[in-house]
């Protein structure tokens, strides 16, 4: 069942029902449990199968398939999966990026540079991105109203190769399942 909160937000709640009887008398017992959560994960896991369904033999089609579940999925404002290739920070899967996006930088200063360099097995989340350093350094944060940022470095062979991210406009704040996605995402590029 789909429900409004006060606030506006949907979640869906599952109703269970029971009639009880005691001295006599009967009653119903209503017990309503929040499974919005699980139904996001069932959903996801949906959408990700129909796009391992649909891969193909082309590798870059594959990342930017996957690039693209994981920005809508995760209702970011943009994803990414950057590579470094000849000392330049390229992006190979993107989804939902402004038309004037720079595909190719020098790397120094990018929050995915970090994410590659750090080498680390987990999900990163940056929240008010420009009262952070990057706001200096990163040229994206400033030039697009970047508030939020989730990544996860992406390993092949036991090396750490590229950053898969997820960025947000406004504050976001990941549930364990958005952090469970992400690694899920980075590990089928990888």
């Amino acid at each position: 069942w789909r429900h409004r909160k006060k606030d506006g937000s949907i979640i869906f709640v599952e109703i269970t029902s029971h009639t009880i009887t005691f001295k006599g008398r009967r009653a119903e017992v209503v017990l309503a449990n929040n499974v919005t959560d699980r139904r996001r994960t069932e959903e996801r896991m949906a959408k990700l199968t129909e796009c391992f369904l649909d891969f193909g033999t082309d590798p870059l089609l594959n990342i930017n398939r996957l690039t693209a579940v994981c920005g809508e999925l995760m209702g970011a404002a943009t994803a990414l999966y950057n590579r470094l290739d000849g000392g330049m920070l390229c992006t190979l899967g993107q989804w939902n990026i402004p038309p004037d996006f720079k595909t190719v930088d020098k790397p120094e200063g990018h929050i995915c540079n970090d994410m590659i360099s750090r080498s680390k097995d987990e999900v990163l989340v940056i929240r008010n991105l420009h009262k952070t350093g990057y706001a200096h350094t990163d040229p994206n944060v400033k030039a697009y109203g970047l508030k939020t940022y989730i990544g996860k470095a992406v390993k092949f062979s036991n090396e750490y190769v590229g950053s898969l991210c997820a960025v947000y406009k406004e504050d976001f704040v990941p549930g364990e399942s958005d952090l469970r996605f992400m690694r899920i995402i980075a590990s089928a590029i990888g």
